[in-house]
């Protein structure tokens, strides 16, 4: 991801670029991502978030139940086992890995990015005339 930002970096300056970074991008190449890109945090809550993807199985760190990648609320995943309901226990396991992925990550999105724009409720077409305002 590094070389890849790198490399656009280079192949785009002073143009403009519409990247859709996935969360872990903004994390692991914070300084990067910060300095060098005009960066917007779309921030949902976990209720957002959990109806989102819950369809999506593309996503390895939601897809893996281990306790690291769960977070501070994996403690909780196991009370999705008394579900009679395969979709009920699947969202309850999602929502809490969301949940710790988010409570790990928030405040570097928060340092990376230069606006933030909070989509809860908002349709794509709503989101995008927030950013366009924003230039």
């Amino acid at each position: 991801e590094t070389e890849l930002l790198e490399t656009l970096r280079e192949q785009y300056e002073n143009r403009n670029l519409v990247l859709a970074l996935g969360g872990g991008t903004a994390v692991f190449n914070s300084e990067l991502v910060h300095s060098r890109t005009r960066c917007i945090y779309l921030s949902a809550s976990v209720d957002t978030l959990v109806s989102r993807l819950s369809s999506d199985t593309s996503r390895p760190l939601l897809a893996d139940p281990s306790p690291e990648i769960a977070g501070p609320s994996h403690l909780n995943h196991t009370a999705g086992v008394l579900c009679n309901d395969g979709t009920e226990k699947r969202e309850k396991e999602l929502r809490n890995r969301i949940d710790g992925l988010l409570a790990s990550r928030e405040a570097t999105y928060i340092r990376v990015a230069h606006h933030t724009v909070a989509t809860d409720g908002l349709s794509v077409a709503s989101i995008a005339a927030l950013i366009a305002g924003l230039f």
